[in-house]
């Protein structure tokens, strides 16, 4: 056998674990009435005001918000001129908890709709050590059998390819958005008070899977004839 071309076995495995988010990241779009920049905005534009002010009422933390743009919209009448602002504000590290009461405050509210929601599943480099460890121990077991079957010694590793699939999870909303529903409108012929229901047990309870697909190719001795 050469060593530089050994003779060698190729297996895969494959392995999974479903993994709960820690947090999520919500990103809303506020119109008000007057055109504020930078931290201003959050002591100068009402809506804003009004908008934090009820999320420090659920206990959020306004140190988690950050206002990521402003744009403005001028309209012309036969009479008057007017101009509305649109703020992006980007909700970090909230509480899954924390949710349901969130959209609750943005249903009532007529100046505020939901951008995108997104999860946040933090440190996952324990997970996944974990992980590798236990589908390498796969990937070996099942190449000791083979070189059982064909009565050759297994050397030792001579390549591994490893392919991940990180959890994650991001829906755009729609701009009619009312209650919790996750995207798209309401289905025909169903009451809506269901699918806000189903969306906010979705929200609450969703998982995402950490994938990980692993090839191993094992340098083994020769077939003794």
């Amino acid at each position: 056998m050469s060593y530089q071309n050994p003779d060698t076995i190729s297996v895969e495995e494959k392995g999974q674990l479903d993994v709960a988010p820690k947090f999520a990241i919500m990103k809303i779009v506020i119109k008000g009435e007057s055109y504020v920049l930078g931290d201003e905005a959050f002591k100068k534009s009402k809506e804003i005001v009004s908008f934090v002010s009820d999320l420090k009422s659920i206990d959020y933390s306004s140190e988690n918000i950050t206002l990521e743009s402003v744009s403005i919209k001028t309209t012309t009448g036969k009479i008057l001129k007017s101009s509305f602002a649109s703020f992006t504000l980007k909700l970090d590290q909230i509480n899954l908890e924390l949710i349901p009461k969130i959209l609750n405050i943005i249903s009532n509210q007529k100046n505020i709709e939901i951008k995108n929601l997104e999860y946040d599943f933090g440190d996952l480099s324990k997970i996944k050590t974990d992980l590798y460890k236990n589908v390498c121990g796969e990937a070996k077991r099942q190449a000791s059998e083979i070189c059982s079957t064909f009565s050759v010694p297994l050397l030792g590793v001579y390549s591994m390819n490893a392919k991940w699939k990180h959890p994650h999870f991001r829906d755009d909303f729609y701009h009619d958005l009312y209650g919790a529903r996750v995207g798209g409108p309401p289905s025909r012929g169903r009451d809506f008070s269901e699918e806000i229901l189903e969306g906010l047990n979705f929200i609450n309870n969703y998982t995402s899977k950490l994938i990980l697909n692993l090839k191993v190719s094992f340098r083994v001795g020769a077939i003794n004839a």
